[in-house]
């Protein structure tokens, strides 16, 4: 699941990953930066790089980050009691259907 308005709602250490509650989708290099197998590959990441890519295999990494989304989350905030606007053009509508039941 891609990031929802630009914020993750999951870090973890990238050594202890939970595939089975959290889809990851970014690795982050922490401080000192890191060496990662991740889908098979050998990554270097550098102090405080990152890199956007859909995490399946991990393993190595201490130090290192991975920042993602619970799989049980559908769309909105993973913050229980967050009111946020979910989007323009979702606001707009239930803005434009109160006022026509309402006013109209």
């Amino acid at each position: 699941m891609p990031k929802f308005n630009n914020v993750y709602s999951i870090v973890v250490p990238a050594e202890l990953p939970v595939f089975s509650a959290h889809t990851y989708s970014e690795l982050h290099g922490g401080i000192f930066g890191c060496t990662v197998i991740i889908n098979g590959t050998n990554v270097s990441m550098g102090s405080g790089s990152s890199i956007s890519i859909l995490v399946n295999t991990i393993s190595g990494g201490s130090g290192c980050f991975l920042f993602g989304d619970n799989n049980d989350v559908y769309q909105g905030s993973t913050e229980l009691g967050s009111y946020g606007i979910l989007n323009d053009t979702i606001n707009s509508f239930v803005i434009d259907d109160y006022i026509e039941d309402y006013f109209g």
